[in-house]
């Protein structure tokens, strides 16, 4: 089932999409999916929404975020169920989709349609270090359009090994309580990828002074 998208959800898309769901096993403490899995515990079943990959898409060219309930790409995850959603947007060329996963390393197994961007998301802490390096290793060997989520940024993230990505999304951690991030971590990310010619969004729970919403050409 595609949901639509807008002013308070994920903004710098129109749609998720989600035929894959179930448990992430990368478990992440901000998850916004983890509260939700220890009150139904059904939610956190690894399904095939078969009906899922029969949605009738949008008529309008529309961005389409693929997984944004479970890392789609993690090591769990049956092969077959990726090629399954990548050979459905591989014949709905007139969207952009977006993959996000913390196991880049992944994509290297499959043929990425060429209207999908693939990215990694970092948070400043040392279980996604690796994460860049990763995304970038992919690209030595496949031609893709990447991107990078820095969020929620729980510490400062090194800006320049960033820019190699086509589009960077900044954005903070929304739980009730947390702590909010520097302006000044997104601020170096932002010049760097301005200095790079990289297009920046800055979601506005990230509380920057500014309104930063560039979006990649095409879109």
């Amino acid at each position: 089932m595609l949901n639509k998208q807008g002013p308070g959800k994920i903004d710098y898309c129109d749609y998720t999409w989600n035929p894959i769901t179930g448990y992430c096993w990368h478990a992440c403490p901000y998850c916004y999916m983890r509260p939700m899995w220890g009150r139904f515990p059904n939610l956190s079943i690894q399904k095939f929404r078969l009906d899922y990959l029969q949605d009738k898409f949008p008529k309008k060219s529309s961005v389409i975020f693929v997984g944004s309930s479970t890392d789609m790409w993690g090591e769990w995850v049956p092969g077959w169920m990726i090629q399954s959603v990548l050979n459905v947007i591989e014949f709905t060329p007139k969207h952009t989709f977006l993959f996000l996963s913390k196991n880049p390393y992944r994509y290297l197994e499959f043929d990425i349609p060429k209207n999908c961007w693939c990215g990694t998301s970092v948070d400043g802490l040392a279980n996604t270090s690796d994460n860049v390096g990763l995304l970038q290793y992919v690209l030595r060997t496949k031609v893709l359009k990447t991107w990078i989520s820095v969020e929620p940024m729980i510490d400062k993230v090194l800006p320049n090994p960033l820019v190699f990505a086509d589009w960077i999304v900044i954005g903070a951690d929304s739980r009730p309580g947390a702590d909010r991030p520097a302006i000044e971590w997104a601020e170096d990310i932002y010049c760097a990828a301005m200095c790079a010619g990289k297009p920046v969004w800055i979601k506005e729970n990230y509380h920057y002074p500014e309104t930063i919403k560039m979006k990649p050409k095409g879109f």
